[in-house]
């Protein structure tokens, strides 16, 4: 789920709110900025769990910046059961008048945002805080757990912070039906924050902008590139208001994780058995399947020619676009990993060795292999089905306990994605800068399956670059198959016959492709089946010497725990899948695939059929906003020959399959997966921003 911050014109306080609220919600939520356009454009509503608003320190009695059509459709979110955070906002009220509050027209057309609660007739209206200098307060507070904390002074003023002016204009605020008062200031006694409900969802306001350190009195750029993502001065000078930014997500119903944060000892070995403390990558291993040590060497051979051996010079140094990477003999493997904490963003420290089980507490890498050669046994890929001219993928292995990106280190250097032998799989057990699709960020929990690999395919008449759409297809494909694998295995270890079928065929069928290239489940729940995202896939490409290069990205959530859905939350209590399983399980499936799509000439056809069978989309009845009028289309497949999703006119036909060209009755609507928006919830597609 999302939370976002509303950010129409980019600023260092938006940067800082942002920060700090990742500081606080990840990994249970993303955060992430959204304008304007996006707004009235995308389908934000269905993943977004809090939608947040910021006042600026230095403006005072001003409304929010968002107005028209967009706080007419942040209104509507609310209504509907959304929730809305406003930092450094009091809030003037009007009761209910004839017409006022209830027409959606009025928040169009320029006018401000506000909020209108049809039950009590109320309506109210946000705005920037001025703070008073009669009875300035100098401490916060907190209601319902009785914290009080001290409040910083501003340098815009010699007087400490004091009471909003939630009072100002309405005296019985207090009095609303739907309010609810979280924190006061004091000794004045105001009200510092406040909760409403509004229509099925709620909103709350907090005078102070506890979600920024108390230095900035302005816009300045020099104060970007001050704050690292942790740590900072300006970390430190939130942390005495950092409870009751707490205090305000977990009245809007946001599940913040639970706090482990210990300081780290760089004296010892670092191992991370939960949440990571860190703001810099670990040093990553190198290895593969014990039996055949020597494709570590054939790998550094190929990347460093000139070297000949992995026994001269130590460390093997690649400087590339985004990373410089530091390859080093396993003898020295201590020493480096000793040094961690000296290591900037985009340094990779690769040891070339098989992990001590001391330094990888949540990676097993004799269990991996052991579970992958199982996996191939299982889907019949054997070792004399291994290339002549190398290894098959997950024969070689690139584990780092924490990395930035696993998909970054790959498409963003160039020189080590085309000079490096393929396959070479990448796991992590946490990101510091997890991706998504497009400009989206991926959360990376603990309980998240995090990996990438790449791949490399000549093109030419038999192979041509319009086949590659259809690796993200193949991927997502091998992820459910792969968890299906998974769940066949923990059923097969049940002592009754009904529950290893269950597991094998009936939760297993709950885990669905969501075109193009996400994982869904389908959980029950009090308000019947929700289907929720639990997983996604990244495909990157790029082309030179008639070859094209590709990684691919997996995210799977296996053992996340809510807000966010896993695979883990299908099965009962005492049978728990496991993350190295997990992955030897898709990584098998989907190289067995692999190869049946080289040597089908980038044909899906051997694998239309099943694709079709799991994911969620079969004549399912969407609404195309792509077209003007929109047009009720039904889905009907994927074209054979460019992996586009196939569409029909409602008022044509029905269940007409995947072929090509005219339909029966009319034409086909195509759509490609790379321009456009699957909003499952409310039933659309949309140019993709």
């Amino acid at each position: 789920m999302n939370v976002l911050v509303y950010a129409d014109v980019q600023s260092p306080e938006i940067h800082q709110t942002i920060t700090t609220l990742k500081r606080i919600l990840v990994p249970h939520y993303t955060v992430q900025p959204i304008s304007t356009d996006s707004l009235l454009t995308q389908p934000w509503q269905p993943s977004c769990a809090l939608f947040v608003l910021t006042a600026s320190p230095t403006r005072h009695q001003e409304a929010t910046s968002l107005t028209g059509n967009a706080a007419g459709v942040v209104e509507k979110y609310v209504e509907s059961g959304g929730s809305v955070l406003g930092l450094g906002y009091d809030v003037g009220k009007s009761g209910s008048a004839p017409g006022f509050g209830s027409d959606l027209s009025m928040l169009r057309d320029g006018k401000q945002f506000r909020l209108h609660d049809k039950k009590s007739g109320n309506t109210v209206y946000p705005r920037s805080f001025s703070p008073s200098t009669e009875t300035p307060s100098t401490h916060v507070h907190i209601l319902e757990s009785g914290t009080t904390l001290a409040l910083p002074v501003h340098s815009s003023s010699p007087q400490p912070n004091s009471e909003s002016e939630f009072e100002s204009e309405v005296t019985n605020l207090e009095n609303m039906s739907n309010l609810t008062v979280l924190a006061r200031f004091e000794p004045s006694n105001a009200i510092a924050g406040l909760q409403m409900s509004i229509g099925s969802g709620k909103a709350a306001f907090w005078a102070e902008r506890v979600d920024l350190p108390s230095t900035i009195t302005s816009p300045d750029a020099a104060f970007v590139s001050s704050v690292p993502s942790n740590g900072s001065q300006a970390q430190e000078q939130i942390r005495p208001l950092l409870p009751a930014l707490t205090h305000a997500l977990q009245s809007l119903g946001i599940l913040v994780p639970a706090s482990d944060v210990h300081p780290s000892n760089a004296s010892k070995p670092a191992t991370i058995t939960s949440k990571p403390t860190l703001s810099h990558p670990l040093p990553q291993f190198l290895f593969s399947r014990p039996k055949e040590p020597e494709i570590v060497q054939d790998f550094i051979r190929a990347l460093f020619p000139a070297s000949h051996s992995t026994t001269g010079k130590s460390p093997q140094v690649l400087e590339d676009t985004d990373d410089t990477f530091y390859f080093h003999m396993a003898e020295k493997g201590e020493k480096i990993w000793l040094m961690f904490t000296s290591a900037p963003l985009r340094t990779k420290h690769i040891i070339l060795s098989l992990p001590p089980s001391s330094y990888t507490p949540l990676f097993d890498s004799s269990v991996f292999f052991e579970a992958l050669q199982d996996a191939r046994v299982e889907v019949n890929a054997l070792d004399d089905n291994t290339p002549d001219n190398g290894w098959s993928l997950g024969d070689l292995l690139l584990y780092g306990p924490l990395v930035t990106s696993t998909q970054t280190m790959f498409d963003k250097n160039p020189r080590f994605l085309s000079g490096h032998p393929v396959p070479l799989l990448s796991i992590a057990s946490y990101q510091l800068q997890g991706r998504g699709r497009g400009k989206n960020e991926w959360v990376s929990p603990g309980g998240c399956l995090m990996m990438s690999f790449s791949l490399r395919a000549a093109l030419g008449p038999q192979f041509g670059a319009n086949r590659l759409v259809f690796v993200q297809y193949l991927a997502a494909l091998a992820v459910v198959e792969g968890v299906r694998a998974v769940f066949k295995a923990l059923g097969s270890g049940t002592s009754s016959t009904a529950s290893s079928a269950r597991l094998s065929s009936g939760l297993a069928d709950k885990v669905k492709i969501k075109w193009p290239n996400d994982i869904y489940v389908e959980l029950d729940t009090e308000k019947g089946v929700e289907r929720k995202k639990i997983g996604g896939v990244l495909v990157n490409s790029s082309f030179g010497g008639g070859k094209v290069d590709i990684v691919v990205g997996i995210g799977l959530n296996v053992l996340s725990l809510p807000p966010l859905a896993s695979i883990a939350q299908l099965l009962p209590p005492d049978l728990r899948p496991d993350k190295v399983h997990t992955a030897a399980s898709i990584i098998a499936t989907f190289d067995v695939m692999w190869t049946d799509f080289l040597n089908n000439g980038g044909s899906f056809d051997p694998f239309m059929e099943l694709y079709l069978k799991r994911w969620m989309h079969s004549d399912q009845i969407v609404t195309l906003t792509t077209t003007t009028p929109p047009t009720i289309v039904r889905i009907v497949g994927i074209t054979p020959d460019h992996g586009l999703l196939r569409t029909i006119p409602e008022r044509v036909g029905f269940g007409l399959g995947s072929g090509g060209g005219e339909s029966e009755g009319g034409r086909y609507i195509d759509l490609q997966p790379d321009g456009n928006s699957f909003d499952l919830m409310a039933g659309m597609i949309r140019v993709k921003a």
